[in-house]
């Protein structure tokens, strides 16, 4: 696995714990 593609699989699990977080955020309030 070259280190682009590591920094693309990081990046897509930022994402998708940004999009996680921000749908929980938005529930509870």
């Amino acid at each position: 696995m070259s280190y682009l593609d590591y920094g693309m699989v990081l990046f897509l699990v930022l994402v998708v714990i940004a999009g996680v977080g921000g749908f929980i955020m938005a529930n509870k309030s």
